[in-house]
């Protein structure tokens, strides 16, 4: 007798293929209403930030007189600031979000002198709105060309200067948004 060969008969997966992961930067983004209560204190970079990328209902603390030895006189105007000191506005409005980007004018002075500046200014901001998240922005860097042979410009120092700001976050209420190292900008 002749047999037939059999087969066995197969079976499909029964998962479904996923999907490919998203390549999309934007993929993540928050909407603009978390800006709604967020206030940016800065120098001009962040003064850029204001008139080039604004966002939400966010208030920017900011004018070219802004240092960290000057935060306690220095006055801004913008959409909800009109010719207030830092401390008058943290005493008018409460925030949820707090981003300071300070340092680069700075640079120059000695570490211990730029960073007793830098702790008392954030001391003054977590003592006006204790239940803020504070985040750190670092020193970013400028051009060669800008720098020149200025050693407070150099990577080395902008790095030891981000280092230390590094140092303040408590990772609770404090948080670091400084790239561990950067580089000179061509």
């Amino acid at each position: 007798p002749t047999t037939e060969p059999t087969t066995e008969p197969t079976t499909e997966p029964t998962t479904q293929p996923t999907e490919p992961p998203t390549t999309d930067p934007f993929a993540n983004m928050v909407d603009e209403s978390w800006y709604d209560d967020v206030l940016f204190i800065g120098d001009s970079r962040t003064m850029g930030l204001r008139d080039n990328a604004r966002i939400g209902k966010a208030d920017y603390f900011t004018s070219m007189e802004l240092s960290l030895f000057s935060y306690d006189y220095a006055v801004a105007y913008d959409t909800n600031i009109d010719g207030l000191t830092l401390a008058q506005l943290l005493e008018s409005k409460t925030y949820d979000k707090i981003f300071l980007n300070l340092g680069i004018n700075e640079a120059g002075y000695p570490i211990y002198s730029f960073m007793s500046a830098y702790n008392d200014l954030l001391t003054m901001i977590h003592t006006a709105q204790p239940n803020a998240t504070i985040i750190l922005q670092g020193v970013l860097n400028v051009s060669r060309d800008y720098a020149g042979d200025l050693e407070y410009f150099a990577p080395a120092n902008i790095n030891a200067i981000n280092d230390e700001i590094r140092a303040l976050a408590d990772n609770k209420t404090v948080y670091n948004s400084c790239c561990k190292r950067f580089c000179y900008i061509p």
